[in-house]
């Protein structure tokens, strides 16, 4: 038999500026999902040291079998990108 969940969490990173293109973590409290307490002091968790080094638009998926979840993100750092976006 599983267990009622008990908090909603949310994967979330803070912008195009410098570093910011990290995942941080946050997890509702209770049931409550306009309440949450960031992780970590709200610094990033993930980092990547891979392709543009950069993490953006978290996905968490659950896994076929439920025991597990895995968290996708983009690879994009736009700061990298020659300063950055620009308006037009």
């Amino acid at each position: 038999m599983t267990q009622p969940y008990e908090a909603y969490v949310w994967a979330y990173f803070t912008g195009d500026q410098g570093d910011s293109e990290r995942i941080s973590l946050a997890i509702s409290r209770g049931n409550d999902a306009l309440n949450w307490r960031t992780l970590n002091g709200g610094r990033p968790l993930l980092t990547s040291a891979f392709g543009t080094r950069g993490l953006r638009d978290p996905f968490i998926m659950r896994s076929h079998d439920g025991d597990r979840f895995y968290i996708i993100a983009t690879d994009l750092n736009v700061a990298a990108l020659h300063g950055g976006f620009r308006e037009a």
